[in-house]
């Protein structure tokens, strides 16, 4: 309907740049997440160039970080919380300590899984 190509749907990966470092970002202890800090991991991505701080900074738009664990999720210590993709190793070893200190680990899980539909409006 807004013109785009259907057949990114069957091969979505054909959307990401070649040549990219994905790199696992691991935990350093074994718990349960109770705790993510996403803003520290929206500027730690910044830091390496996949955002913006100023509004004529340039974006890499294939820089990014995709969670694995999710909040009441428990992790054992080595257990990928997400994956880092990034131009090169040297970006990955800048941010690496910042992404895995944005989570926080209990030894109980004392989290409530936060509901995803907060509200049906228009029914």
């Amino acid at each position: 309907m807004q013109g785009g190509d259907p057949k990114i749907c069957d091969k979505p990966e054909t959307l990401l740049s070649k040549g990219l470092v994905k790199t696992s970002v691991k935990a350093n202890a074994t718990g349960f997440v109770s705790m993510i800090d996403t803003f520290r991991i929206g500027s730690a991505i910044c830091e390496i160039g996949g955002g913006r701080t100023k509004a004529e900074d340039t974006v890499d738009h294939a820089i990014g970080f995709a969670c694995r664990a999710k909040l009441g999720d428990f992790v054992e210590a080595g257990d990928t919380l997400g994956i880092l993709f990034c131009r090169n190793q040297t970006q990955a070893n800048a941010i690496r300590h910042k992404l895995t200190s944005a989570y926080k680990l209990s030894p109980e899980n004392n989290q409530k899984q936060p509901k995803l539909i907060q509200q049906i409006i228009g029914q």
